[in-house]
């Protein structure tokens, strides 16, 4: 009876317990504004859920669990006449009345998985009130998740204002909308569960009821949760199937992880194994995190390849709201338990031993690995001895301890043939715990050798002969009969064929042979032979080529510019030779050069230069002449002396015929119609100049030739001047020396001067008296254009000369030649139209 009873309250207790239902969870944003509510609803929307809380009214919040589920009221004009605690449809809104000993709430749960920043937004009103009676307030809560106690939102708080009684039918007073921004810990969060609740604020009597509409969460900020790695995992490298690698790590770190708090899963590819400690290990493990963030945090890998072969696979990273597992690349190679091995050097081969001759010691090392401790023997061979030492004692075979693992040994072998033959054979190494023996080749031979010889270097080579040198390296197993040198003009000459120089001159084994009878430029092969009872021996073939005739020169400095007919230098160039000849040397000829031997010795157009042969030196003086303008560019041959080379020595130089330079000078003696203008020849070019003087014209700028030119025949020094006639009153002239050669011409820089002007009395007569021949100039201001006559009256008044003018200016200025027929004295010049008259009296002598 007593354990039904057990049973009864253990039963009664679970249904207890499990009296609370939590809502489910709304995605975001989401609105409600309960328009499913008109007075007759009976069933919360999606998400909300009203609960009792265990306790009493008091002047806070109450933030326990809640204790049950609470039916949602209804009825349309019941909800503010009513004073026992309930939670109800208030058509379009929801609504509680708290008592004292009965406390109500409404709870809306959302989830803000991936979201932060979340705004929280709902329009609170009184719900009913009596005058004077109770104030209180009504204020949100959170808590992440189904359990545990509620939190207080800062700013949610609504207080009646008690102005008005509100107990009829289902209206409410004093809406305000509240809108809050909810602690961090609820961003992105699988359940958020929101819950209004009451406390009391002041005054007694019945307690005011609240409602609720128009509720809003927002989306707040949208995240990602994300999990990122550091730091990499290197290739393992080799280890033995069943044993586990040392272990290397990575950091796992991450952001915006949903549904803290949780874990991240790490799961192992096959053949690895994970931990999160570095001491507990296996194919997965977790990784703790109580926030969104997630620290960076090691995670270790080891390998342990269960099978032979390379292995390589990711480490998958998972949970956290991630969308898509993170992946670490590892690698390892399997490999199986090492067995006992045992191999060795080669041994190097004693080549043919005089027999009854002991060689050596040569060696070879004997390397183990994974061996058991079990001896390791060396086997006979005919002919060969062992030991362990270079120095040590010798035997037929040798039987070696070991410790067993890593082994490795030298073994020194000496060669003794009693007969000659070959004794070419293995030497059987076994031991150590290895399935079979392995064997070491040795090689040898009996033998009455020859000597050996080495080819030496060949030296003091001329044109005809050499000296060869060679080395008996080895006298073999009997004297030495004939030594020396065997050459030929065949490359690859077979043994014996050439010519042979036999030597008597050997000392420590080295021996030299002289040559002669030779060709100049030829290339010859020679081989070092020795001979003693076992036969002859060459050495490898070597090569010499006897030497050839050499010319070689200095470069000779270019001339310049020259002008025609002007001789400059000498430059100078030498000529070197070395293995000549007794032919003469040749210098050739290049037009405009000529050569000499010594500076002030006659030059001519070619060299041929006598010399003794072998070495030659000679200096080569040069001249430039140009017979015209032009390049004279070329090349000096220089052949001869045996050489089969012909030099060419470059010659340069230019000859010119330059054109004299003209410098413009000053203008003076500046008239109505004339002017002295001066110039300078500046340098007189190549030849003789055959025309100067002054170009001149109206226009600035004119160019060269283009003007009107005035020779000039008064040279003293450079310098020369030319006199201007005809010119045009007021008026500016440009003007430039010049002067010319066979070369051409140059001109000096543009100058300028004005003529003067007409004066402004009347008829003027310049330069009275004037010669008879000469000429005279006149000049007549402020007159109208028109028909004019210059007349001229000798002294009885006889009209001597006239001249008709057309005026088309207001002013005359002109001249005309005195005939050499009118005598002497006092004459007057009359100038006159139909209107207009003026005389004036001058000389002519």
């Amino acid at each position: 009876m007593k354990r039904i009873y057990f049973y009864a309250c253990m039963l009664l207790g679970s249904l207890a317990t499990q009296a609370q239902t939590n809502p489910v969870p709304q995605t975001l944003p989401y609105a409600q504004n309960f328009s499913v509510f008109t007075g007759t609803a009976s069933s919360y929307p999606a998400g909300w859920q009203g609960w009792t809380i265990t306790g009493s009214t008091s002047a806070s919040y109450p933030t326990a669990a809640p204790a049950a589920d609470q039916v949602l009221a209804s009825g349309t004009t019941a909800q503010n006449s009513a004073v026992s605690a309930f939670v109800g449809d208030a058509v379009g809104k929801i609504a509680f009345l708290n008592t004292s000993a009965a406390q109500k709430s409404f709870c809306l749960s959302v989830n803000t998985t991936g979201v932060t920043g979340i705004q929280v937004s709902f329009l609170a009103a009184t719900q009913r009130q009596q005058l004077a009676n109770r104030i209180g307030g009504m204020g949100m809560q959170y808590r992440i998740g189904t359990s545990g106690i509620f939190t207080d939102v800062a700013g949610s708080e609504y207080i009646n204002d008690g102005a008005a009684d509100n107990i009829t039918g289902t209206g409410s007073l004093n809406p305000q909308t509240k809108t809050v921004t909810l602690s961090a810990a609820c961003n992105n969060q699988p359940e958020v569960q929101l819950r209004w609740v009451y406390r009391e604020v002041s005054g007694s009597g019945n307690r005011p009821g609240f409602s609720v509409t128009n509720v809003t969460v927002n989306n707040g900020t949208v995240v990602t949760p994300s999990l990122s790695t550091s730091g990499t995992i290197a290739d393992f490298g080799n280890i033995v199937v069943g044993n586990s690698s040392t272990s290397q790590s990575f950091n796992l770190s991450g952001t915006n992880l949903s549904g803290a708090p949780g874990v991240i899963t790490v799961t192992a590819p096959s053949d690895f194994e994970v931990s999160s400690n570095n001491i507990l290990w296996g194919s997965s493990t977790t990784v703790a995190y109580t926030s969104a963030t997630l620290a960076s945090t090691a995670v270790y890998v080891r390998f342990s390849p269960l099978t032979t072969g390379f292995k390589s696979g990711n480490v998958s990273i998972t949970g956290g709201g991630v969308s898509s597992a993170v992946l670490v690349p590892v690698s390892g190679t399997g490999v199986a338990a090492p067995v006992p091995t045992l191999t060795a050097t080669a041994l190097t081969a004693f080549g043919n031993i005089c027999v009854n001759t002991t060689a050596g010691p040569n060696s070879f090392t004997i390397n183990g690995t994974n061996l058991t401790t079990a001896n390791v023997t060396v086997g006979a061979l005919a002919g060969y001895t062992f030991s362990t030492t270079s120095a040590g004692t010798y035997t037929t075979s040798l039987n070696l301890t070991q410790p067993g693992g890593t082994f490795s040994q030298s073994v020194f072998v000496k060669f003794l043939p009693t007969a000659i033959q070959s004794y070419n054979g293995n030497i059987p190494v076994s031991g150590g715990g290895t399935a079979a023996a392995f064997n070491v080749a040795a090689s040898g031979a009996g033998a009455n050798n020859p000597p050996a010889v080495t080819t030496g270097a060949a030296s003091s080579i001329t044109t005809v002969a050499a000296t060869l040198t060679a080395t008996i390296s080895s006298t073999g197993c009997t004297a030495v009969t004939a030594y020396g040198v065997e050459y030929s003009l065949v490359n690859g000459f077979a043994n014996g064929s050439g010519t042979q120089a036999a030597s008597t001159n050997i000392s420590a084994g080295n021996y030299s042979s002289s040559i002669s009878g030779l060709a100049p430029s030829t290339t010859y092969y020679y081989k070092g032979y020795a001979t003693n009872a076992g036969g002859t021996t060459y050495g490898t073939q070597q090569s010499f080529t006897t030497a050839s005739p050499l010319l070689s020169a200095t470069s000779l400095t270019a001339f310049g510019t020259s002008c025609a007919g002007t001789t400059l230098g000498p430059n100078s160039f030498t000529i070197t030779g070395t293995n000549l000849t007794t032919a003469n040397v040749n210098v050739g000829a290049v037009a405009g050069f000529t050569y000499a031997t010594t500076a002030t010795g006659t030059y001519t157009t070619t060299l041929s230069l006598t010399q003794p042969g072998g070495a030659f030196i000679q200096v080569v003086y040069v001249k430039f002449t140009p017979t015209a303008a032009g390049t004279f560019n070329g090349s000096i041959l220089v052949t001869g002396g045996g050489s089969s080379i012909s030099l060419g020595v470059s010659a340069s130089g230019t000859g010119i015929n330059t054109p004299p330079s003209a410098t413009t000078g000053t203008a003076a003696a500046i008239n109505r119609n004339g002017a002295t203008l001066s110039g300078t020849i500046t340098t007189a070019g190549c030849s003789a100049a055959t025309a100067y003087g002054i170009e001149y014209s109206s226009i600035s700028g004119f160019a060269d030739g283009q003007g009107t030119k005035v020779n000039a025949s008064n040279l003293a020094g450079s310098n020369f001047s030319a006199t201007l006639n005809g010119l045009v009153q007021n008026s500016k002239y440009y003007y430039k020396a010049f002067a010319a050669n066979s070369g051409g011409s140059s001109y000096g820089v543009e100058q300028s001067f004005t003529t003067l002007s007409i004066p402004a009395a009347g008829l003027v007569i310049y330069s009275s008296p004037i010669t008879r021949g000469g000429t005279l100039y006149f000049t007549l201001n402020d007159i109208k254009p028109g028909h004019y006559a210059a007349q001229v009256f000798n002294s009885a008044g006889q009209l001597v000369y006239r001249k008709e003018m057309i005026v088309e200016v207001g002013f005359i200025d002109d001249h005309f030649t005195i005939s050499s027929k009118i005598g002497p004295g006092v004459y007057s010049l009359q100038i006159a139209s139909i209107d207009y008259r003026v005389k004036k009296s001058f000389m002519i002598r």
